[in-house]
């Protein structure tokens, strides 16, 4: 499955039902004890990956507010890292069009070496990426796909300029 296929189903009015139906034919995770979530497993690329939604609440409700897309196997090379990282972006260009952010960061924690950064209507997409030959922890997630509704989502709100 491609990550634009993932984004492509989601919805910010999905409630938690919404998006076990959406992603049926995924595996699910068990539910996560603090957060207000829910993940599954899915191959993304061919790559063993946890797709979690985040719900947020709303008026008798709870709604979709944030799908994050991460690598849990075990950690490729870099190259691979690379090679998926590039596939993953063109991807998401074809479909979104450039970025607009696409820079080296310097992340205090090491956790990430490289982010580019979409706004399509009422979503912002996010691709990370981290290689370890730039300094991020072995330990770190190597790639991350987020897609947060720009109106109740607080890391995407950061780009509602």
């Amino acid at each position: 499955m491609e990550p634009y296929r993932v984004l492509a189903k989601l919805d910010w009015n999905m409630s938690k039902r919404d998006v076990q139906v959406a992603f049926r034919d995924l595996e699910a995770l068990p539910p996560h004890p603090t957060q207000n979530a829910i993940g599954f497993v899915a191959k993304i690329n061919g790559i063993e990956s946890a797709v979690i939604c985040y719900f947020r609440r709303a008026f008798l409700s709870e709604k979709l507010a944030r799908c994050n897309i991460m690598v849990f196997e075990n950690r490729p090379s870099d190259d691979q890292i690379m090679e998926q990282y590039e596939l993953i972006k063109s991807h998401i260009v074809d479909h979104y069009g450039s970025p607009l952010d696409d820079s080296a960061k310097t992340d205090p924690d090491l956790t990430t070496s490289h982010l580019c950064v979409w706004r399509a209507k009422d979503r912002v997409i996010s691709l990370s990426r981290g290689l370890e030959r730039e300094g991020v922890r072995p330990d770190a997630p190597p790639l991350g796909i987020g897609c947060g509704d720009i109106k109740h989502d607080p890391v995407s709100r950061v780009w509602d300029y």
